[in-house]
């Protein structure tokens, strides 16, 4: 006999499935666009497995693999479009680019992203026709497509269905073992449970029945993880002091204000040392304009206000030269800085943002007038890639500059782990949008992944420090001004995840995948 919450169920789907096409059209966007409500800021988690059900309803009224890939796209559309955009706000700031062209090129770009939901519900249509199977199929194939995303054109992993799940920490934690695309997986796989749901059958109730029993094992391991993988009281890491000066992009690069800049973040820096005492001083991206290599003198300043045996780690430029003094290479860069105004060592960003930091196939692009895209006429040169630094007087870290900390796996040096994770940001280019909340939510889940802290400096918000189970341990909210003071989190014992990626997560899919191939041939 039907439950009361299978026939309301029921009733749901029915209505969505008798609507006709154009009402399913903006069915589709909005049941996507309501979805990405479940990320940051909102946090509205529940939305996205309803959202996903919905679509799965929708997906059973197609006739045709091309109507699928249709309602995938809206849906695609309506989730990417309200999940990013505040990328539109960033042409408010740049020189090179008309603020007319944010619209347009946030729309491409969501329109891009959308055609990996329409290719996952194309499959999803294409291989299957049974309704609970056709639900494991999409989570398989929205998986590796999330996966796709990732790693094709230089990656862009923003806002992954697994990432849904932060607010529902206990759960999240099985991103210690499956990562973020294991999580992604259990998010496809509630929504299939919901939509199947409404089929009333005993297959349904099954995979309904299983998902139940995975997600509550789930929150059992993950709030029993959270009680008791704790350090012991009496280690204590060494005084952490994150500035964040409040400096917006508006004004960030304005030639007369460079040096009311350094002092903004000198003055808040001794400030936080006169009042907590001295440790690891943390400034954001590109914190000031000063070319600190060539400027012995900025040096000297900055490493005056630092007391030993404290440090000071900075972003900013690093500017190579011809022997005529023309420069030819510009790199994103994180220092190392002593009391006594030395670089002790830097680290040069690896994952450049193309259209931002460089403009792909400029010798192809800049006759077609594309050059624009990029912000001035000298490219910014990556660096080799993740790597550990090793300081004295600082714990070894890991340096990642802005959004170099979104990709899941490659954020950590594995011939030499480090005790922590350093992720300085410039997220004043999106000002007070869902943008810096979102990324603040995706470095809570590296260090969920890694089981290493993850600290974060920002000019405007968000800056935190995050323990190695994601939980915000001190924070400044967005568009304040002031210093995050806080003692080093312990670093975890290495992750399942650390160790082995996600190679464990594409084996297993790989053998569900056949067994549901073995499943059909019998049938």
């Amino acid at each position: 006999m039907p439950s009361r919450i299978e026939t309301v169920i029921a009733q749901a789907a029915d209505r969505v499935r008798s609507l006709p096409a154009g009402r399913q059209n903006t069915v589709a966007l909005a049941a996507g666009a309501l979805s990405a409500l479940a990320f940051a800021p909102l946090n509205l988690f529940l939305l996205m497995p309803l959202g996903l059900a919905v679509l799965l309803w929708l997906l059973d009224t197609a006739q045709t693999t091309r109507r699928a890939a249709a309602l995938g796209w809206l849906f695609g559309f309506g989730q990417f479009g309200v999940g990013l955009y505040w990328i539109a706000i960033a042409f408010r700031y740049q020189s090179n680019m008309p603020p007319a062209l944010g619209l347009p090129a946030v729309l491409l770009l969501v329109g891009g992203f959308a055609l990996f939901i329409a290719l996952t519900a194309a499959s999803a249509h294409r291989l299957w026709t049974g309704r609970a199977r056709r639900a494991l199929v999409l989570a398989l194939v929205w998986v590796a497509f999330e996966w796709v995303r990732g790693h094709v054109l230089t990656g862009f992993p923003w806002n992954l269905a697994g990432n849904a799940w932060l607010p529902a920490l206990p759960v999240a934690q099985a991103a210690s073992v499956v990562g973020i695309y294991g999580l992604s997986f259990v998010m496809l796989l509630t929504g299939g449970a919901i939509a199947v749901l409404a089929d009333r059958t005993n297959g349904a109730r099954r995979l309904a029945g299983f998902t139940a029993v995975l997600l509550l094992g789930l929150t059992l391991w993950g709030t029993a993880r959270l009680a008791i993988d704790r350090p012991p009281e009496t280690e204590k890491g060494p005084l952490l002091h994150i500035v964040q000066a409040g400096i917006g992009q508006d004004e960030k690069w304005n030639p007369a204000a460079e040096r009311r800049h350094l002092w903004a973040h000198l003055d808040l820096t001794a400030a936080a040392i006169r009042r907590y005492g001295p440790g690891i001083v943390i400034w954001p991206e590109t914190a000031i304009q000063n070319f600190i290599e060539h400027e012995p003198s900025t040096r000297y300043l900055m490493g005056r206000h630092i007391e030993a045996p404290g440090a000071l780690i900075t972003g900013g430029i690093r500017v190579e030269y011809e022997a005529d003094g023309t420069p030819i290479a510009l790199r994103n860069s994180l220092f190392v800085l002593t009391p006594d105004g030395e670089i002790q060592a830097h680290y040069d960003k690896a994952h450049l943002v193309p259209f931002g930091e460089y403009m792909p196939l400029r010798h192809l692009l800049a006759p077609l007038g594309l050059d624009r895209l990029a912000p001035g006429d000298i490219d910014f040169v990556p660096g080799p890639g993740v790597r550990t630094l090793s300081v004295p007087g600082v714990p070894d870290f890991g340096p990642l500059i802005c959004y170099e900390v979104i990709f899941p796996g490659n954020v950590v040096d594995k011939e030499k782990r480090p005790a922590w994770l350093v992720n300085i940001s410039n997220d004043a280019w999106f000002g007070h949008s869902s943008g810096p909340h979102q990324h603040l939510a995706i470095a809570r889940m590296r260090a969920i992944e890694e089981g290493l802290p993850v600290v974060r400096a920002t000019p405007t918000g968000i800056s935190a420090i995050i323990d190695s189970q994601g939980r915000l341990k001190a924070s400044l909210p967005l568009g304040a001004r002031g210093v995050v003071t806080g003692e080093l989190p312990a670093r975890r014992p290495v992750t399942l995840y650390a160790r082995f990626g996600d190679v464990p997560l594409i084996f297993g899919l790989f053998l569900l995948s056949l067994g549901l191939v073995i499943v059909r041939r019998t049938d």
